[in-house]
């Protein structure tokens, strides 16, 4: 399967067993958990993402989200994180360590165009170097609490 749009949209479920999922040659996870309105969590750590160019409104609406852990994504082929977290008003820590952003040229409103439409302000962002917190930074000014891994884990 290459494309998992829309696989999990609008899922009723509070938690969904991602484990057993072979994500390793999918392509595309467009909307793939939109408007999940009732998840808190989502363990993704068995996702294989290397060959994903497109995560638009992925996470989009999840907002009772408050944590997500998305450290093991390599995301060398990504292009598309277009409103990948609009709504998700309830987010206050994202790790994205490993996100590369080289080749994303869809961006728009990843985050949410505000907090009240968004991750909030101060949601705690994790990302692997100062290239990629510039990277955010300068593209998202609101958010706040952007911190590369060496901050994080020295506690700056």
């Amino acid at each position: 399967m290459k494309d998992m749009a829309y696989f999990f949209s609008s899922f009723n479920g509070v938690e969904i067993d991602l484990s057993e999922f072979d994500t390793s040659l999918v392509t595309t996870m467009r909307y793939m958990f939109y408007r999940n309105y009732n998840i808190t969590s989502l363990d993704l750590s068995s996702f294989n993402v290397e060959n994903v160019s497109s995560m638009e409104c992925m996470f989009m609406s999840c907002n009772k989200l408050e944590s997500l852990d998305l450290s093991n994504f390599i995301t060398t082929n990504l292009t598309n994180v277009y409103q990948m977290f609009t709504n998700c008003t309830k987010l206050t820590h994202l790790d994205i360590r490993n996100f590369d952003f080289t080749k994303v040229t869809s961006y728009s409103n990843m985050f949410g165009s505000s907090a009240s439409s968004g991750v909030p302000n101060d949601c705690l962002i994790i990302v692997k170097d100062e290239t990629a917190k510039e990277w955010i930074t300068s593209k998202f000014a609101r958010l706040t609490n952007v911190k590369t891994v060496v901050e994080y884990e020295s506690g700056v």
